[in-house]
């Protein structure tokens, strides 16, 4: 679950976190499993930890109908 919220929340962090910590340039090319297992390996102060914790701290449990609503509403949480 961590990694689906990670890649939704903020991919470019994801992107730059794998890349400085494991030096990844391109984790789609890796396995699904591999990817999360590196990703919930990541330092506390890592930059996708900052996003996820930003999100969580503005909507603790979110429910959405479909792609779109979170889409919505990621984008009103990031500003975007």
């Amino acid at each position: 679950m961590f990694l689906i919220g990670a890649v939704y929340a903020g991919e470019e962090a994801l992107i730059c976190d794998l890349a400085e910590t494991y030096h990844i340039l391109d984790y789609k090319q890796l396995p699904l499993r591999t990817v999360a297992v590196l990703a919930s390996g990541l330092r506390q102060d890592a930059r996708i930890y900052s996003i996820m914790t930003e999100l969580k701290e503005r909507e603790e449990h979110p429910s959405f109908e479909t792609a779109s609503d979170f889409d919505k509403w990621r984008s009103n949480i990031l500003g975007r």
